[in-house]
């Protein structure tokens, strides 16, 4: 914990480090790749900016999280990551789970020890994240991929899709209200061998 704690004292002074850079520097660029962004926002302080970036920076290391706690089996950790009343709803139509407990117990049903699954160094990917705050409460879209080892040494994209989330602010950190997880794509896998 200590290690991780000066890493955070690093990121965040980095971060600090970043932000100023960015919006001293580089406005220019944030207007270019959406030039409404800041037409009409002269209402917007610099510390209104800042906490802006603070909780667009918060909510990725969320999503982050969410895809170690998943990849390591760490379904307690993924659960606490989740409102008391969150939910995480999958594309294939079964039930919603709802809440930090039943997250848990719903994932280790899934992927768990006992669930026939086996990843052999099998990870996520999560990009292209797009985050709308509004207040305490915010709302994302990104894309994901489930990347496998292949039978040449390789790797390969077993399935990729996206997320639809909802976040809320809960005792001053972001946490998932509602995670809604689309398959777009599967590629066919192997039966595991019994």
């Amino acid at each position: 914990m200590r290690k991780l704690n000066r890493i955070s004292a690093t990121r965040a002074g980095g971060l600090a480090a970043a932000m100023v850079l960015a919006l001293t520097v580089a406005p220019h660029s944030a207007i270019a790749a959406d030039p409404q962004r800041f037409v009409g926002r002269a209402d917007i302080s610099l510390a209104e900016r800042v906490q802006r970036l603070e909780d667009i920076e918060e909510i990725h290391e969320l999503m982050y999280a969410y895809g170690r706690a998943v990849d390591t089996k760490d379904f307690t950790a993924l659960g606490q990551l989740f409102t008391a009343q969150g939910t995480w709803a999958g594309s294939g139509g079964g039930p919603a789970m709802v809440g930090p407990q039943a997250i848990h117990d719903g994932m280790e049903k899934i992927f768990g020890a006992k669930s026939g699954v086996i990843w052999n160094g099998d990870f996520h990917v999560f990009t292209n994240a797009i985050i709308e705050l509004n207040g305490d409460t915010a709302a994302a879209l990104s894309k994901w991929q489930f990347v496998s080892p292949d039978p040449k040494g390789g790797t390969k994209v077993d399935y990729a899709g996206h997320y639809e989330d909802s976040f809320v602010r809960e005792g001053g950190h972001w946490k998932f209200q509602h995670r809604l997880v689309v398959n777009d794509i599967a590629a066919p896998r192997p039966a595991v061998p019994k």
